[in-house]
């Protein structure tokens, strides 16, 4: 019986390998090793491409090609198990090699398709970056990083350890209070500068109290799936965090909690019917509030906007019960929802966007960019009033008409106000500098004029390096990045905010991203087809490019952002009159061999400078 067996399994194995162009060495080796498994309980995957050395305790190493292959500053995919989704990355970075997750940790992206530059990994999607030596995140809308993998070169052959299981992220190591340090660090707002600077610290090993003070009774969620999708998403599926994450950090959460008064002489947070709260470092993370434009009827019942959890539940159910919907704004939030809205329900809706401007995305992205995205919306159903003011929303009790400046109505079962938002400043107006901006003045290590209370996220308004004028961002990733500076400088290692600010917005299935700050600027350059979708936007003041903006054109806006981080950007003209190509710009970078190492990690174990 047990010969009977053997002679099968060796019979399957030959088969299996016919056609295969193996050595017969190594087509012997296989059915061995496939007859052996079977018999001592080993596990063998095979790989056309690459072998399985050995598997112990569920961990394999696998044979991931010749080290001859790979070019400094190269990565390939390299499968190492038997499903699709079995990939790692290997790079060659200064002469070494490094494995790691294939996946971005945010949302999936094949992180092939990005770029490498030194041994940043650039996402090609939503601008993350992760370090390939080390997994940690640079930037972006992520909190995870990714796994890394021992690597070896023997024999001029590269063989990669890799669990049974393969993880997409990686969550960094933390620590938690000790009972040397009596420091108390304390973060007003629970949004995802407040999430990221409490990651920060506990990951670059500050073992004091931490204290986070929440209006809201909800954990850190992604903002920016509440008007992407709506219909797919649940309060727990854009939760980034749970509650037991937090207890075994020893983050004190005070949710539901309001601060009634900010005393920054004394270092004292009165607490709404609460005792006195003592700090030797604040954070101030409480973000924005939706701008409600002052017309009359935007008090009615179906009349909505668009920034918390409650608010994207509130309009799932209510559009579904909606004939007509006029989306007042012609910006990201209302475009995202139109888009939303319309592909779940397609025929069933009417919508309507109303504009000040003479297109959507106008004042952003200018009318170029504007009249393109307005077509797409149009192809798919949207409908489009530019060029006019809301006058007043009409009903009894419940929204039944939008009126607008020329007097022209527009039937409405629902409103929503796209109509941008205000920082919530209110608590600090009397303690602290505010810009002219409306945001919290600090300086380039999200310092504001106290030196123990810093500002992060929609809130803040720093110093941008790039152009040398004063911003407030009120984008994602921007307030995840700021999270993460004020933490490092909260524990006093003089970490500068030298980001350039990235967005993405998305509908109907398209992509357009955004690097730079679009605030102030002269003329546009579209390099690329419109009509297509397919272009680079450049933004550009005087001879500078200070900004740009690209549909299905991954992943050259990180090369974009890698350059201005690096200040290489050639002028607007040279870039114009065609004496610079992308293919000079991405030269221009690899010229800065090192200047682009990931810091993160880095500035976690940095020593403080007191």
């Amino acid at each position: 019986m047990k010969r009977k067996y053997f002679n099968l399994l060796w019979q399957f194995g030959a088969k299996s390998l016919q056609g295969k162009s193996f050595s017969t060495k190594k087509k012997e080796y296989f059915v061995k090793t496939l007859v052996s498994s079977a018999v001592f309980g080993t596990i063998f995957t095979y790989s056309q491409k690459y072998c399985t050395v050995k598997l112990d305790e569920g961990v394999r190493e696998v044979e991931a090609g010749l080290a001859a292959d790979f070019e400094d500053g190269s990565m390939k995919e390299v499968q190492v198990g038997p499903q699709k989704e079995d990939v790692v990355l290997v790079c060659k970075v200064d002469g070494k090699f490094y494995a790691c997750g294939s996946k971005c940790s945010h949302a999936g992206a094949p992180l092939v398709k990005g770029l490498l530059f030194d041994d940043k990994l650039y996402c090609p999607l939503h601008d993350a970056a992760f370090s390939v030596i080390s997994g940690y995140p640079e930037q972006g809308p992520v909190f995870d990083g990714i796994p890394t993998y021992p690597i070896r070169e023997e024999d001029g052959k590269l063989y990669v350890k890799v669990p049974k299981a393969l993880k997409l992220k990686e969550s960094m190591p933390m620590g938690k209070q000790t009972k040397i340090d009596h420091r108390k660090f304390v973060i007003i707002g629970f949004g995802p500068a407040a999430l990221s600077a409490i990651e920060t610290l506990r990951q670059s090993g500050f073992g004091g109290k931490l204290i986070v003070i929440s209006k809201e009774e909800n954990l850190p969620y992604d903002r920016t799936l509440l008007s992407k999708n709506i219909y797919k998403q649940t309060p727990e599926s854009i939760q980034i965090r749970d509650k037991e994450f937090f207890e075994k950090h020893d983050v004190q959460l005070m949710m539901g909690t309001t601060v009634k008064y900010l005393n920054i002489d004394l270092g004292i947070i009165e607490i709404e019917g609460k005792d006195k709260i003592h700090y030797d470092k604040l954070l101030i993370a409480t973000g924005a509030r939706p701008k409600v434009p002052m017309i009359s009827g935007t008090g009615l019942q179906n009349v909505m906007t668009l920034r918390k959890v409650e608010d994207m539940e509130a309009i799932k159910s209510l559009s579904k019960q909606s004939k007509n919907i006029v989306i007042v704004g012609g910006s990201y939030i209302g475009l995202e929802t139109a888009s939303a809205i319309k592909s779940e329900l397609k025929g069933d809706v009417n919508i309507t966007v109303v504009c000040r401007a003479g297109s959507p995305l106008e004042r952003g992205f200018g009318s170029q960019v504007g009249k393109a995205v307005q077509k797409l919306f149009e192809e798919n159903g949207i409908n489009f009033v530019v060029n006019e003011a809301v006058k007043s929303i009409e009903g009894g009790g419940q929204a039944k008409e939008v009126v607008l400046s020329s007097g022209k109505k527009i039937p409405a079962d629902m409103v929503l106000l796209g109509t941008g938002v205000q920082p919530n400043t209110e608590l600090v107006s009397h303690c602290l500098r505010i810009a002219s901006d409306g945001g919290i003045y600090t300086d380039p290590f999200m310092r504001t004029v106290n030196l123990d209370i810093f500002a992060a996220g929609d809130v803040a308004s720093y110093p941008f390096w790039y152009t040398g004028e004063r911003i407030r961002v009120e984008h994602y990733s921007a307030a995840i990045q700021q999270g993460s500076i004020a933490a490092f400088n909260m524990l006093g290692r003089n970490v500068p905010n030298d980001a350039i600010p990235f967005f993405w917005t998305r509908f109907f299935n398209k992509s357009l991203q955004h690097i730079g700050n679009i605030k102030d600027y002269d003329k546009t350059y579209v390099d690329g087809d419109l009509e297509k979708l397919e272009f680079i936007a450049y933004y550009i003041k005087g001879n500078q490019i200070v900004s740009a903006a690209a549909m299905n054109r991954n992943p050259m806006l990180m090369l974009i952002n890698a350059a201005m981080e690096l200040n290489v950007l050639p002028s607007a003209s040279d870039l114009i009159e065609g004496k610079v190509t992308l293919d000079d710009i991405k030269k221009r970078v690899l010229e800065k061999r090192g200047k682009l190492k990931c810091k993160r990690d880095v500035c976690c174990k940095k020593n403080p400078l007191l």
